[in-house]
């Protein structure tokens, strides 16, 4: 799945304490709220998207860039776990990936340039309605 929102915050990094051992994670918070068409009213849709373990700093080239628009690609997962004889339920949006239009990527090299031969327009198509030169065919 896929939203565009602002980034309104890249958390700190958390160590969690799981039934498994310890893991990290960070949330990125994403304003995706909307306006109403209808009555103008401003629909506030503020999303944290989570990431975890081995990804946690992929997100620290977007530290202070808060305000700024970005691309989200995430996943929906579930779980559900009992709690005093009582079923609740956890939804996670796990953040696959975040993508900021104008920022410098990971490696901080900057984006590879358009070739004088990418900007050359693309050869034009024949025009099968005229007839060709040399066309012996009867139809």
């Amino acid at each position: 799945m896929e939203i565009k929102g602002t980034l309104k915050k890249v958390c700190p990094i958390e160590d969690i304490q799981g039934k498994n051992g310890t893991f990290q994670k960070r949330i990125i918070v994403v304003d995706c709220s909307s306006v109403d068409e209808v009555t103008g009213e401003v629909r506030e849709n503020i999303l944290g998207f989570e990431t975890g373990g081995r990804f946690v700093n992929d997100y620290d080239r977007y530290v202070g860039m808060e305000g700024r628009p970005v691309t989200v690609r995430f996943g929906i997962s579930g779980r559900s776990y009992d709690s005093n004889g009582v079923t609740k339920y956890i939804t996670t949006l796990r953040l696959i990936g975040l993508v900021m239009p104008d920022a410098v990527p990971a490696n901080n090299t900057p984006s590879p340039q358009p070739t004088a031969a990418a900007a050359q327009p693309a050869p034009a198509k024949p025009d099968f309605n005229q007839p060709q030169q040399g066309d012996d065919l009867p139809f």
